[in-house]
């Protein structure tokens, strides 16, 4: 059986299926999430950086049926990294040993035209409560 054309996923460059975004109704408090880098966890689970709260890493559920946002959590970063990061942006995961770990990276911009957001952040991943965080130093040296 044929699909019509408007039932087809649009197609990017290559014949790649385009992915198209969702938003969530859930916000940061007042304003919505400002979500940068992302990674998966699990089944339908995403921890995401939302770069107006460099305080903490967000978990993200989704329905098994609809792909629509159940919850999101906040896991705040405890530890010498918890919120010493300027303007987080990348987020990459690194399994080692039967653990996960993420590289929490700023901007690296300068804001206010003095301040500059230079730095990185590791962080072990666990399935519940605040998340261990600390301060990578020396990464430009």
């Amino acid at each position: 059986m044929e699909q019509r054309a408007a039932d087809r996923a649009p197609r990017g460059a290559g014949g790649r299926e385009k992915v198209k975004p969702a938003p969530f109704p859930a916000r940061n408090g007042k304003r919505p999430f400002n979500a940068s880098g992302v990674v998966a966890v699990g089944e339908r689970r995403f921890v995401f950086v939302d770069n107006k709260d460099p305080g903490s890493l967000f978990e993200l559920t989704l329905d098994a049926d609809t792909d629509v946002a159940v919850r999101i959590r906040r896991r705040r970063l405890a530890g010498a990294g918890g919120g010493a990061l300027g303007d987080p942006e990348g987020l990459a995961r690194v399994d080692r040993d039967g653990e996960i770990f993420f590289i929490v990276a700023s901007s690296l911009s300068v804001a206010r035209g003095r301040e500059i957001n230079d730095g990185l952040l590791r962080v072990r991943y666990g399935a519940g409560g605040d998340l261990p965080a600390e301060v990578m130093s020396g990464f430009r040296e």
